[in-house]
Order: structure tokens, then C-alpha cells, then sequence
């Protein structure tokens, strides 16, 4: 059996997962994430139960962006700073789509599964954007990973960076519109580092709040 959960970590997470003898932390660049859920907001699915403040997708982003960032760099950065506590493995969504043989072996081998050739071709074939379309086409759109280099403005790139920028660096995600090296974890992960870089993220994150509300407020008293 498996639990899939989107939870952050907090004082019930180790009683949690204490339970399960394996588990599995996937890794997706916020950027991309931040474009994705912008676009999900407004799909009939997620509209049933959610009704989003903004009316576009391109709204939703402007609005969201440094939330989405703070938010993405609290979660990862507390699980990481466990991650010998609870000895999970750690999965980087734009490994997959590189080079998913490569990255099922690796993760078969912290699962201690022996697959076939043809066992991993009907598991490729079966996560395929193609194929997860099909059944959820509301939910999967590309399968695609850098999308943000050309759909991010030139202003959210800057403001990505300023929140996320230190843990992008520290887990080898590309910081420039160039750039195309995959992540992945640093030999060593200092606790201590990434307590700095949540305490940096969240400071930014509250002055970017207080901004955002002094702008909206001259914005209503000059209307």
C-alpha cells in the first residue's frame, strides 16, 4: 500500500512517517510548479471546489509567485533538514523526464525491486504525458520541464530568484534562461545552511507582502 501526500512537515510528521519503511520525496523546480498550478486554478476540476480571486492564469502568477516560492522552500528545506532522520529517497521530477530508465533503476534499487526491460517499458509507457492525458486531461498539461525560461517575465524571474535562489543553487537547478543542468543533491547537506536560507527566503517573503500591500492600497486610494 501508499500514502501520497502534499503535507508540510510539522510535530505529527515523525509519528507519521515512522509508519512506512520507505518513503519517497519528489522534487519539481518551483518555477515550473508556480506555471503549473497557475494554469490548474482555472481548470473545471479544480473550479468545482476552489474559486481563485484573480481571473486569469496570468493573474493568478503575478499574484502568487512569492507565495508559491516561500511556500516551496519551507517544505523542501524542512524535509531536507531531516532527511537522515527519516532516510527517505529523493526524487527530482526533471531527472524523470531526462532520462526516466536511469532514474526508475536508481529508484528500484532503493525500493528493492528487480524489474524486467519490459516491466520498465510498460511503466514508461504508462506514466506518459500521452497516456496520463488521456485519463486526466484537466491535470496533465506538457510534461515538461524549463518551461519558466520562456514564460516567465523578466520581473518574475528576478523575484524568483530572490526567494528561491539560495536552495535552486544549493540543489543544482539552473538559475539563467541558458542554462540546462539537472538537479540533484549536494554530497553533503548542512542543517545549519538550510535554516539560513529559510530564515533568508522568509524575510524576503514578508517584505515582498508588505510591498505588495502599500502598492495595493495607493493603487485603491489614487483610483
Amino acid at each position: 500500500s501508499h500514502v501520497w501526500a502534499h503535507s508540510f512537515h510539522c510535530e505529527k510528521t515523525r509519528e507519521v512517517l515512522s509508519k512506512f519503511d520507505k518513503i519517497i520525496y519528489i522534487i519539481r523546480d518551483p518555477r515550473d510548479a508556480a506555471l503549473s498550478l497557475s494554469r490548474y486554478a482555472f481548470t473545471p476540476y479544480h473550479k468545482k471546489f476552489f474559486t481563485a480571486a484573480q481571473s486569469t492564469p496570468e493573474d493568478f502568477l503575478n499574484e502568487k509567485l512569492i507565495d508559491m516560492m516561500n511556500q516551496w522552500v519551507r517544505h523542501v528545506g524542512d524535509y531536507l533538514k531531516h532527511i537522515q532522520e527519516y532516510g527517505f529517497y529523493v526524487v527530482f521530477y526533471e531527472r524523470f523526464l531526462a532520462d526516466f530508465k536511469h532514474e526508475i533503476s536508481n529508484l528500484c534499487r532503493y525500493l528493492r525491486l528487480t524489474l524486467d526491460k519490459d516491466e520498465i517499458d510498460r511503466i514508461e509507457k504508462s506514466v506518459s504525458v500521452e497516456n496520463l492525458k488521456q485519463h486526466n486531461p484537466h491535470h496533465v498539461n506538457r510534461g515538461q520541464f524549463g518551461q519558466w525560461k520562456d514564460q516567465f517575465s523578466g520581473q518574475q524571474k528576478k523575484a524568483a530568484l530572490k526567494m528561491a535562489g539560495p536552495l535552486l543553487n544549493l540543489l543544482n537547478y539552473p538559475e539563467k534562461d541558458g542554462d540546462d543542468r539537472l538537479p540533484c543533491l549536494p554530497q553533503q547537506l548542512s542543517v545549519s545552511e538550510l535554516e539560513k536560507i529559510m530564515a533568508s527566503t522568509k524575510r524576503h517573503f514578508f517584505v515582498g507582502r508588505a510591498k505588495r500591500y502599500l502598492q495595493k492600497r495607493m493603487a485603491s486610494a489614487l483610483a
